[in-house]
């Protein structure tokens, strides 16, 4: 399996670097112009409209405004440098999801493919489908790091079109947010699966707080849905799990000990399994490590931070 990095993201580019030092605001420049990338200073007056592929659009302090008015446009953002705590809740709260903390991360490592995206020759297709904002623009961010085609919708018939119509791998459903009740939804799988004589894999996401959860999961959640995750843990497990196909590497110890994905190939197809610590088929799997996986768990350390701010708050 060929997984290598793309130069640049297919969409414009945003990055900031607070409290990072001369030297190491030079390195990040210099590594920009050896990827072929196209510095622009912010001003006031840019719109982010104008931002074009390869493009690299440069902040030197973090301000959580023009985040979020970037993610509104689809630009990916990547801040670089040292942030206050303060700072990491406001930029998660937005959607922030790429973070490399020079506190915690060597400025060196940085060339293992921060500015860059993993490309696979098994490409997966996604749906998200619910109306919370924060989660979309994660899930947008993280999809376009590891080149997944996703389409975002709160829009229950742009959803259900999507999945009539097109090939979708995986299905990220919140069913308290979705627009529709859990009943109307899982009919409306079913017709579906029924008709194409395939249904996506799907991770579902539940409020185990709300009321009458236990009537809702009797409904038929469970036929789609194994296991249920808040947001959080759907990014951590697409976090942990990606690129799919990982697993072929074998090589030094690597041990996996939470759920994870999956890939399955067949002569002219592929499949997405979900693989849980309690089901019988999961064991710890025993991998060799290879230059380019050592190099995709460096890429990873740049969600990380991600994990420690969800679990203060």
């Amino acid at each position: 399996m060929n997984l290598f990095y793309s130069s640049f993201s297919r969409t414009a580019n945003l990055f900031f670097t607070p409290l990072c030092t001369f030297e190491e605001v030079e390195f990040i420049f210099s590594l920009i112009k050896l990827l072929k990338g196209e510095l622009i200073l912010y001003d006031k007056n840019f719109k982010f409209e104008t931002l074009k592929q390869n493009q690299i659009l440069y902040i030197p302090e973090f301000d959580n405004e023009i985040l979020i008015d970037a993610l509104k446009w689809s630009v990916q953002v990547q801040v670089i440098g040292r942030l206050n705590q303060n700072q990491k809740i406001a930029g998660s709260n937005s959607g922030l999801v790429s973070f490399w903390d020079l506190d915690k991360n060597s400025i060196q490592s940085l060339s293992r493919g921060f500015f860059q995206n993993i490309l696979s020759p098994f490409p997966i297709d996604a749906l998200v489908w619910t109306e919370d904002q924060k989660f979309n623009h994660r899930m947008k961010s993280l999809s376009e790091r590891f080149s997944i085609d996703t389409v975002v919708t709160e829009n229950p018939n742009v959803a259900l079109i999507a999945l009539k119509e097109q090939k979708i791998d995986l299905l990220v459903l919140d069913w308290d947010t979705c627009g529709l009740e859990p009943i109307q939804v899982i009919r409306e799988f079913r017709n579906i699966k029924q008709a194409r004589k395939y249904f996506p894999k799907v991770l579902g996401i539940k409020d185990f707080n709300k009321m009458n959860l236990f009537k809702d999961l009797t409904l038929g959640i469970k036929d789609f849905c194994p296991v249920l995750f808040n947001p959080t843990e759907i990014i951590e497990l697409l976090s942990d799990s990606l690129p799919v196909g990982r697993e072929e590497f074998k090589g030094e110890i690597f041990s996996q000990d939470k759920p994870y994905l999956k890939l399955n190939r067949g002569k002219d197809l592929f499949q997405l399994q979900f693989i849980y610590p309690e089901d019988k088929e999961f064991k710890k799997e025993i991998y060799i490590l290879s230059e380019l996986e050592i190099g995709f768990q460096i890429f990873k350390k740049q969600f990380l931070w991600l994990r420690e701010i969800e679990n203060r708050l």
